[in-house]
């Protein structure tokens, strides 16, 4: 008897201290807080959740990243160990994983229309590229690649029905329509199934990083792209000593780092932030290749190169100035705050003032506001 109940007993304190919990994480919990998971055999887990964004998202074992599983599939894939974030759309699913072979699935809770896209880009064959949508009506898809034009939407269950457009980027579909004149490029895609409007919105790549100066890793600067988002550019951008990396529709589903600065091939996904260096700079970002380079700033008009304007950033005056510099700072009163006489330095010139505020600095032809 003392057998049985001894057996009995190490087999629930084994179960207990083996198992193991899953949660998932991501951009809709700002990656702080696990979502943890039901099981009922430590293998086989499920959720029902609600998201109301698009972004990325994990699965990761007892709340820590020793071991996590991510993948480029939505919404169904096998996620391997440190893998990529799930690109999860909004909606409401059905959620589940197996710790043991990785396979994952979410599965909607509406019951929708199977609606979708096709075009140039795989020789107009259908169903083609499937939306989701978190209501049956409103349809999405973000950062989708066309490499060649033209494009319709398709609904492949009964009645089949094929709407097509006249105008890009946006427009109202028509039932059996002519090809939307859709141009290559990065898109993010809409279509309401009740109205039939759409849109086709080029994927916007943004700079983040604390080498961007008064920027963090919480605030993206928007670049420009006027070739349906596949090189981005952005004039004037003030960097200081720290790390940047571009992404894609400000999240970190699709993004890329460096090593080198001021240019380089960016690497997918990346741990590396990329390295800057003080100044004021034309940033140019190839989104097919990934090469990117910031140049310093120039005049547009042809003549001779303007240096970059000095600034002023964390208490530290960054100039493309040469030689000794004498600098004087003073309040809006015009009372003076300190005068400096230092040597220009690329890692800039620490200003030490007494106490936050908003101030003047006076560099010999330059007059420069700046708060501290």
């Amino acid at each position: 008897m003392k057998k049985l109940l001894f057996s009995f007993l190490f087999s629930v304190v084994f179960g207990l201290f083996s198992s193991q919990s899953i949660g998932l994480i991501g951009d809709f919990n700002s990656w702080s807080g696990d979502v943890v998971m039901a099981t009922t055999d430590n293998v086989n887990y499920t959720l029902t959740h609600t998201f109301t964004a698009n972004g990325g998202v994990k699965f990761r074992q007892n709340g820590n990243w020793t071991t996590s599983w991510g993948a480029n599939a939505f919404p169904s894939g096998t996620g391997t160990q440190n893998g990529s974030n799930i690109p999860v759309t909004p909606g409401t699913y059905n959620i589940t994983f197996n710790r043991t072979t990785g396979a994952y699935n979410f599965a909607s809770t509406i019951v929708s229309d199977n609606i979708s896209f096709y075009g140039g880009f795989n020789s107009n064959a259908t169903p083609g590229e499937s939306l989701s949508t978190p209501d049956g009506i409103t349809y999405s898809k973000t950062d989708f690649y066309f490499n060649a034009a033209n494009v319709k939407f398709y609904k492949s269950n009964a009645p089949i029905t094929t709407w097509g457009g006249t105008t890009f980027p946006s427009g109202t579909a028509v039932e059996n329509g002519g090809d939307i004149p859709l141009t290559s490029g990065y898109y993010n895609i809409t279509f309401n199934k009740n109205t039939l409007a759409y849109s086709f919105q080029v994927a916007p790549v943004t700079l983040i990083g604390n080498g961007i100066s008064g920027g963090s890793w919480t605030t993206d600067v928007a670049l420009t792209s006027t070739d349906g988002g596949k090189t981005f550019t952005k004039s004037g951008l003030q960097l200081v000593t720290g790390g940047v990396k571009f992404r894609v529709n400000n999240a970190w589903v699709t993004s890329w780092g460096g090593t080198t600065f001021p240019s380089g091939t960016g690497a997918l996904n990346s741990n590396n932030n990329i390295p800057t260096t003080p100044g004021t700079y034309d940033v140019t970002f190839n989104r097919l290749t990934g090469e990117y380079a910031f140049t310093v700033s120039t005049l547009a008009t042809g003549e001779t190169v303007k240096k970059a304007k000095s600034f002023v950033s964390e208490g530290k005056l960054y100039t493309n100035k040469q030689g000794n510099l004498s600098v004087q700072v003073v309040d809006y009163s015009g009372r003076v705050i300190k005068t400096i006489s230092a040597k220009a330095s690329s890692n800039g010139i620490e200003l030490n003032l007494p106490k936050k505020g908003n101030y003047i600095l006076k560099l010999n032809d330059e007059v420069i506001k700046f708060a501290y």
